[in-house]
């Protein structure tokens, strides 16, 4: 397999849909690159377009959902992408990064969303949003998935909280002061943002859109 690759977590039927929909559009730049998918029903026939098709440790249906299966990650550089993302370029500029860092996202739109949020943290170091990412396959990246999740778990049980970026910014805080991981923060043209305000900078292409949009939009 090849040791740079994109991956989908898609679980329930419309999510599979939607991940093999993006994957399709992503195809023309991804001839370098390999494609996996986690998800609960290996058998859909609409994702057979995938290289690698795996089961889903402990699917629930919810945000949790993208977490475990990225404590395997099957590349040694992995570009995770929410099932509603799609390449518009090559992407081996973005897999560049992980020479240099562990652990690569964009801020995100929203930097403090109502609900918890980790106060000891400085206002100036937002939530990254989880819907793309980059990981590079090690210790630092398996410590920063186990941290997330638990907190994730804690979060959820203690608050109801079910989303998923404000234990990531934490998780990361946590390492980040102890100098344990490499993080990277994304320009927004590498996640941009179709759902929120968004810009581009000039002098740099899009490299991937995020967002439920209307294909006539395309």
């Amino acid at each position: 397999m090849n040791s740079k690759g994109v991956i989908y977590i898609a679980t329930g039927f419309r999510y599979r849909a939607e991940a093999a929909s993006n994957l399709e559009r992503s195809l023309p730049f991804l001839k370098s690159y390999s494609s996996c998918i986690y998800t609960d029903d290996p058998s859909d026939p609409n994702i057979s377009l995938f290289d690698s098709i795996i089961h889903h440790p402990c699917p629930s249906f919810s945000y949790r959902d993208k977490i475990p299966p990225l404590f395997n990650l099957p590349f040694k550089y992995n570009l995770f992408l929410d099932t509603d993302a799609f390449l518009v370029h090559n992407p081996s500029a973005l897999f560049d990064l992980l020479n240099y860092f562990d652990f690569v996202a964009s801020h995100a739109p929203v930097r403090h969303p109502p609900g918890w949020s980790d106060s000891s943290i400085p206002l100036t170091f937002p939530e990254y949003n989880s819907g793309v990412m980059l990981l590079k396959r090690g210790k630092p990246c398996r410590r920063l998935l186990r941290d997330w999740i638990n907190l994730y778990d804690q979060l959820d049980t203690e608050y109801s909280q079910y989303w998923d970026q404000a234990s990531l910014r934490s998780a990361v805080w946590g390492m980040l002061k102890c100098n344990s991981i490499k993080p990277f923060v994304l320009p927004p043209e590498c996640n941009l943002r179709t759902t929120k305000p968004w810009t581009m900078g000039r002098g740099m292409p899009a490299f991937i859109i995020h967002g439920r949009i209307e294909p006539v939009e395309i």
